[in-house]
């Protein structure tokens, strides 16, 4: 039976749902940010390098590297964000 659930430090990730829930509240992740998480929670601890990262964050037609590294950051930024900003 495949893994549908995800735990690491205070988040389950729910593949099955395709949630991401910091103890009993549901974060908001955007199709992208989540796909983003999942390839980096399912393929862990191995480092996945921008080539294999790339394709799950930005459509193969997209021309601009640095917009697909700020794309990263942005989405990294907004999910801490919203983890630590609600009690």
């Amino acid at each position: 039976m495949p893994v549908t659930r995800i735990s690491f430090g205070a988040f389950t990730l729910n593949l099955e749902t395709r949630q991401l829930l910091s103890g009993e509240r549901e974060v908001h992740l955007t199709p992208k940010a989540f796909e983003l998480l999942r390839a980096l929670i399912v393929d862990r601890p191995k480092v996945l390098s921008k080539a294999l990262i790339s394709p799950t964050i930005t459509p193969p037609t997209s021309p601009r590297p640095r917009r697909r590294n700020s794309s990263v950051h942005t989405r990294r930024s907004t999910a801490i964000r919203r983890t630590t900003s609600r009690p």
